[in-house]
């Protein structure tokens, strides 16, 4: 059994990795996930790119508070650098009550 089939409520250190739909190389700049949570607040949480750039990938490694509240997630990456500033696609991210 790997260690996360689900992810669960108040878990730490859950690597949330989304690939942008970009032709550009996104080193430098801002990356951030806009988060709307099941309770219906919003945040956002910082997110670093994976390897280069070059890959258009970035994550955000969750930490306390993250995942406070069960139920769906809706995840938006943001990138805004020199020379496009976009959305990714949204995420959908279920998070499950512990013991579930």
């Amino acid at each position: 059994m790997a260690l996360a089939e689900k992810i669960y409520k108040g878990d730490i250190g859950t690597k949330i990795i989304a690939v942008i739909d970009t032709s550009e190389d996104i080193s430098g700049g801002t990356h951030t996930f806009k988060v709307w949570k099941p309770d219906g607040t919003t945040t956002t949480w910082t997110a670093t790119y994976e390897l280069s750039g070059s890959d258009k990938t970035i994550y955000h490694t969750t930490v306390s508070g993250d995942l406070n509240v069960a139920g769906t997630y809706k995840l938006q990456p943001y990138i805004d650098i020199t020379t496009w500033v976009g959305h990714g696609n949204t995420i959908k991210l279920k998070v499950y009550d512990n013991y579930k």
